[in-house]
């Protein structure tokens, strides 16, 4: 075979490996949160997307936070999208195994074979007329108590015109705690995990004021905030110790502007987040 027939051959096959990557690839891409890199790809970002992470996207994790060692859990990813129609995800645990719920939306995928562990990611972008989109997915907390484990986490908002364009955006979410219990202590913690419930506020959209409710079996320190789309705080509207049974506070948005805002209840270093619409 002639050098130029080689060299042509070669370049063949590079571009078809190519693009089966990229084929592979095209409905999810993992390796894109912050969990720290244990392969030579992990790259930390979706930039195929957008050179730099947008503030406007907000990207959060409920579930348990608290789990019996070598028990699953289930947990949701949610991404609030501005004004694009679709958005996808990326989910990575520390130390725990991750697992799907919904095959049709959710896979499992490892960026690089051998070296990385499983994470979940979409098949495809998720379209929805709201401006929140989520996902549901497992974690199993690995064997062994008494450790803290991490879920990072990672979305997008697309426009889906078929290419990254500067109406695309993505930005990290905050790390996601989950506390390796024992079997003695997976009591106590589960009661401390589940002693409280935050409601979506009424009414929702709200101008100016709304009410803002949760319930606590039992007497809990609790502080109750609320946060503005780029996560600054605005305001602590509750804040001390409260007795158990159900309670209602009021948040008035006089001098805020119209848009979405978060409102964050923190008990005993357990916390859950829902958001709320402020509408002139």
């Amino acid at each position: 075979m002639r050098p130029i027939t080689i060299v042509m051959a070669l370049c063949v096959i590079g571009l078809m490996a190519f693009c089966g990557y990229q084929f592979l690839l095209s409905s999810g891409i993992v390796g894109q949160t912050l969990k720290p890199g244990v392969g030579s790809f992990v790259i930390n970002g979706c930039f195929c997307h957008s050179d730099s992470l947008d503030s406007s996207v907000r990207v959060w994790i409920e579930g348990p936070d608290s789990l019996q060692s070598g028990t699953e859990g289930l947990y949701t990813v949610s991404v609030y999208k501005d004004s694009n129609i679709a958005a996808g995800f990326d989910v990575a645990a520390f130390f725990g195994e991750m697992g799907i719920v919904d095959s049709i939306g959710t896979q499992l995928m490892t960026y690089n074979p051998g070296a990385d562990s499983l994470e979940v990611t979409h098949t495809q972008p998720k379209f929805a007329t709201s401006d929140t989109i989520s996902w549901q997915f497992k974690y199993r907390a690995p064997t062994t108590p008494g450790i803290v484990d991490t879920l990072y986490s990672v979305s997008n908002s697309v426009n889906a015109d078929g290419g990254p364009g500067p109406e695309d955006r993505w930005n990290f979410g905050e790390n996601f705690l989950v506390y390796v219990t024992g079997t003695t202590a997976v009591k106590a913690q589960a009661n401390l995990a589940g002693s409280f419930s935050l409601y979506q506020n009424f009414p929702n959209p709200f101008n100016p004021s709304t009410t803002i409710s949760f319930d606590m079996p039992v007497s809990s320190d609790i502080e109750l905030t609320v946060y503005d789309i780029e996560g600054r705080e605005v305001e602590t509207v509750a804040t001390g110790r409260y007795q158990a049974g159900f309670h209602v506070v009021q948040f008035n948005a006089n001098g805020l502007a119209s848009g979405i805002y978060f409102y964050r209840l923190l008990v005993n270093d357990h916390s859950s987040m829902k958001k709320m619409v402020l509408l002139r």
